[in-house]
């Protein structure tokens, strides 16, 4: 996919190629005109995307509001591949192609990482991991690699902690502190995965001191590391009004937020109306977020067949109810995990009606399956919970293991097909 995605044929990915060229060169923020366009001076796309006479010219501005605003933390990968390319004077598709792969070689080692430390559900990681949409964001230059590894990360090691008999330990919490601030400078909406550290047991802990202590020093980094941020922004007199940055009209965060405080009944029916239909024109297309959420690719050009789809969610919960040696739940490890994969999802409604949704809009525009891959392995605890009165169990990894890698290839060999016979 790295290879036979043409440039910047992902989601937004032209605005991620800019922010990662302008950190490359070690300008960490962005800045506003005068005229109150937000971006930074870079290498210019050509308009008609003829790559193969794109030569290396003197960079100039352009504004690119939407990714402007992120911290360089997202970046660092896709920027390490362009600045290479960019100092060893290489051709301007290498830089593509060299931040691609640095970005997709460190969601690889990412998700390796959740799957290392988490010890149960390592199929579930890695099924999820081989989503094929999940595979395009890390193989472009998007952030979502980085964003879907962290979490995996956070979510495993949270799933670690409720098994392990012994106390926690400082590299643990190191882990924590770091791994929230990472996601607080990366997609902060993600940090509604810190809520399973209350319900951790008490087992766990030196005393209930040390358990608060603990708490309150995640929630700490994480607040620290995103206001931090958004200091700077502050002082580089970032132009965020939302109307400007985003190209849509009447969208305000404040007063889209005294719309939901003053009628909450009506944003619950925005809600309901919003998962179940998809689009402004208010077509039913209930399908649209599993879709979006597997094989729907490049700006929704073209996806995967029903019948590959189907596969794969078929796969899912075929690693889901999967009996594992020595499993067990508890009744605060579920609830924990389930309610905050039920709040992660209503996080990104929220946070996409109150950034790119108009005031009082009737439905909640640009919510993408994609936007859940990361919360994906909260379902874990309901997994093995379903397995009171239905599991498959098998005495050989390896079986499962062919399994996972016959369905898996089967998609992602559809996928470049497919992209490679659409963009022909």
């Amino acid at each position: 996919m790295l290879i036979f995605l043409p440039p910047f044929a992902a989601p937004d990915e032209p605005a991620h190629f800019y922010r990662a060229y302008q950190i490359s060169k070690l300008n960490l923020t962005s800045h506003t005109t005068n005229e109150g366009a937000l971006g930074g001076i870079v290498l210019k796309i050509p308009p008609n995307k003829l790559f193969s006479n794109w030569k290396l010219t003197n960079d100039e501005f352009v504004s690119f509001p939407n990714t402007a605003v992120y911290s360089p933390a997202g970046y660092l990968p896709q920027s390490t591949g362009i600045g290479l390319a960019r100092t060893a004077k290489l051709p301007v598709g290498y830089m593509v192609l060299l931040g691609r792969f640095f970005n997709l070689l460190t969601y690889i080692l990412l998700v390796f990482i959740a799957i290392r430390l988490v010890p149960f559900g390592k199929w579930v990681y890695c099924v999820i991991g081989l989503f094929p949409v999940a595979i395009q964001q890390a193989a472009s230059l998007s952030i979502d690699g980085i964003t879907i590894g962290l979490c995996f990360i956070l979510i495993a090691l949270l799933q670690k902690l409720f098994y392990q008999k012994n106390k926690i330990t400082n590299q643990e919490i190191a882990w924590l502190l770091l791994l929230a601030s990472g996601i607080a400078l990366t997609k902060p909406n993600g940090l509604v995965l810190l809520i399973p550290l209350i319900f951790l047991p008490k087992s766990l802990f030196i005393n209930i001191k040390q358990k608060i202590s603990i708490i309150g020093g995640a929630i700490l980094a994480a607040v620290t590391s995103y206001f931090m941020w958004s200091e700077v922004i502050k002082l580089k007199h970032y132009n965020t009004n939302s109307s400007q940055t985003i190209g849509l009209l009447n969208v305000n965060p404040s007063d889209q937020l005294s719309f939901i405080l003053k009628s909450p009944i009506v944003f619950f029916k925005v809600l309901f109306k919003s998962f179940i239909f998809q689009g402004t024109g208010g077509d039913a297309k209930p399908d649209f977020y599993l879709t979006s959420m597997y094989g729907y690719f490049s700006n929704f050009l073209y996806k995967l067949p029903l019948s590959l789809l189907i596969m794969g969610y078929v796969l899912l919960f075929i690693v889901l109810i999967t009996k594992e040696k020595d499993e067990k739940i508890n009744t605060s490890y579920l609830l924990s995990q389930t309610s905050t994969f039920l709040l992660a999802i209503l996080g990104v409604a929220v946070a996409l009606y109150l950034v790119w949704t108009p005031v009082g809009a009737p439905q909640i525009e640009g919510i993408q399956g994609r936007y859940f891959i990361p919360f994906l392995p909260l379902l874990i605890p309901l997994g093995i919970y379903a397995k009171r009165w239905i599991n498959i169990s098998t005495k050989s990894p390896l079986v499962l293991g062919c399994i996972v890698t016959f369905i898996a290839s089967c998609n992602l060999l559809a996928m470049i097909i497919l992209t490679s016979r659409w963009f022909h």
